[in-house]
């Protein structure tokens, strides 16, 4: 019936219109044929009075196309409120537990949607900014900033239970240029508390980390990361470690300006590119090709206290996920390493899809161990098998979107090694979760490890409700 009345009003609408263009054009006919017969001095008040007449029929007409719409179709002049498109923002730690709920954000709609541990319930659905991607809880547990990555602010909830405030927004932290009126807080990402005075928020269009005091608001000043996309932040002890997520791996076309070595550089730059437009022209022999001189920093790691630099680590990954930091130190990066070089040689030597075997990235997390401040070479630990061997069914692994260590030194599938008593991780990947081994273990050895964890897990909740044993 909707879309009856719809095609109604259209074309009635169009019938009015013709009508009206109809009448004008047979006004202008009549005007002409009679200014021929005035002298010079009178065909300007007659045409002066001409328009004013076309400009009431004008008028007249859309009133009367306006009236037929809000007699007919009344919902057809009133503003409906449609949302916004999906704009694929970045998570960054979305989900945080504290005091009993469970906080998520709600990035459609918006929201930080807090859940009871023990019913599932909603118990709020907070309004923040557009496209809200993370969260951090303030040490003392009064407040929870949630990173808007569209609207370009820091929601700041309260969270404790004894202010009238609770579960409500208290502020909205931006940085605003007075002059341009612009947003000097770009696209803002992960969040990390230093202490209940000062926290960080990477800005991750800006490839800056904005240092903000927590009493008042304000940012007081920002820390440039040289790498591209800063999005995980964490502050553990006295130390702020951040990960950009477009990494590197040292990777280029193989364009060069002098001459050519048929290795690092297979084509004149200049006569391909800088001489046509900045465009890759046809006829060039382009190969993909690692040179050691590419800068490839990875992990910033600084000093509470100064806000200072004091560690750049280079080639762990190259689309850098999540991390974490364990009590002792130790880095963990969820990362997928590309292997665009593999069959880089497309132009000197055909390389294709038959040499990527199917694998154009390889699922790894990365762990980087400090002894002091001496900094021990990364490990790369790989979540599925190396090629030429390939995961079984159903144990391809999707993106390692995120990484948690558990607080507590224990480990499930408890091995006595040189490792014991290191802290699980939470592997976050698209729809599910999977506990994970003590770091030494093989892709194989971990999996058993995860599923007996779970066939544990099950066998202790069936048995709570009552259920037989799966």
């Amino acid at each position: 019936m909707d879309g009856f009345i719809e095609k109604v009003w259209i074309e009635t609408s169009v019938q009015i219109v013709w009508s009206g263009f109809r009448a004008i054009i047979r006004f202008l006919f009549v005007v002409c044929s009679l200014i021929k017969k005035f002298s010079i001095r009178m065909k300007l008040p007659v045409l002066r009075l001409a328009s004013g007449m076309l400009f009431f029929f004008i008028a007249s007409k859309s009133l009367e196309a306006q009236d037929y719409s809000e007699k007919h179709e009344p919902s057809m002049t009133k503003h409906r409120q449609i949302g916004h498109p999906d704009f694929l923002s970045p998570h960054a730690r979305p989900i945080l537990l504290h005091d009993g709920n469970v906080f998520v954000v709600n990035t459609r709609e918006d929201t930080v949607d807090v859940i009871q541990v023990g019913n599932f319930g909603i118990v709020a659905r907070i309004h923040v900014g557009v496209d809200p991607v993370g969260l951090a809880l303030k040490p003392n547990g009064k407040e929870i900033w949630v990173s808007n990555h569209i609207s370009d602010s820091v929601s700041v909830i309260d969270t404790d239970p004894a202010s009238p405030f609770y579960l409500n927004v208290l502020a909205t932290i931006q940085d605003i240029d007075p002059r341009t009126k612009a947003t000097r807080f770009d696209e803002p990402v992960g969040i990390a508390f230093a202490s209940n005075e000062k926290a960080y928020v990477a800005l991750s269009a800006e490839n800056q980390i904005a240092v903000v005091n927590v009493h008042t608001r304000q940012v007081e000043k920002k820390l440039t990361i040289h790498a591209q996309d800063p999005r995980a932040i964490m502050v553990r002890e006295d130390r702020l470690y951040v990960v950009p997520f477009e990494s590197n791996n040292q990777t280029q076309i193989s364009g060069g300006t002098g001459e050519l070595d048929g290795k690092l550089s297979t084509f004149d730059a200049r006569e391909h590119v800088l001489d046509n437009n900045n465009v890759l022209s046809l006829g060039a022999v382009v190969d993909i090709v690692k040179h050691s001189q590419i800068p490839d920093r990875d992990l910033f790691i600084f000093d509470t206290s100064t806000d200072e630099l004091i560690e750049t680590v280079d080639s762990l990954g190259t689309l850098l996920y999540g991390m974490t930091v364990n009590s002792r130190g130790t880095v963990y990066i969820a990362q997928t390493d590309a292997r665009n070089a593999v069959n880089g040689q497309s132009g000197t030597a055909h390389h294709g899809l038959a040499e990527l075997e199917n694998r154009a990235f390889l699922n790894q997390i990365t762990q980087i161990d400090f002894k002091g401040d001496v900094l021990h070479a990364p490990r790369f630990i790989d979540l599925e098998p190396l090629l030429p061997e390939h995961p079984g069914p159903g144990m391809a692994l999707a993106t390692p979107f995120a990484i948690q260590v558990s607080d507590a030194l224990q480990s499930f599938c408890h091995k006595k090694s040189h490792i014991e008593g290191i802290s699980p991780m939470w592997l976050y990947y698209n729809q599910f979760l999977l506990e994970s081994l003590e770091t030494d273990k093989s892709y194989f050895d971990t999996m058993k490890c995860a599923r007996r964890f779970w066939d544990q897990q099950l066998s202790s909740l069936a048995k709570q409700k009552g259920f037989s044993s799966p």
